[in-house]
């Protein structure tokens, strides 16, 4: 099973079919986006990261994650 990372919640069915398909999600609570050194935290810890196109991912942000 992997670990996902949402960014933040989306409409539609993604999120349930993650976890139908067996994975741990887990998404952010808040109505923003987190803070980079918040994503970058919740990374480090994640298999894998769900965000919208519109947050910055940057390289020190990928570098974070295992």
């Amino acid at each position: 099973m992997s670990h996902v990372f949402v960014s933040r919640a989306l409409p539609g069915d993604a999120l349930p079919r993650l976890a139908d398909a067996g994975h741990d999600v887990e998404v952010w609570p808040g109505n923003l986006p987190p803070h980079p050194t918040e994503l970058r935290d919740h990374l480090a810890k994640a298999d894998g990261l769900l965000a919208m196109l519109t947050e910055h991912i940057d390289a020190a942000t990928l570098d974070s994650a295992p």
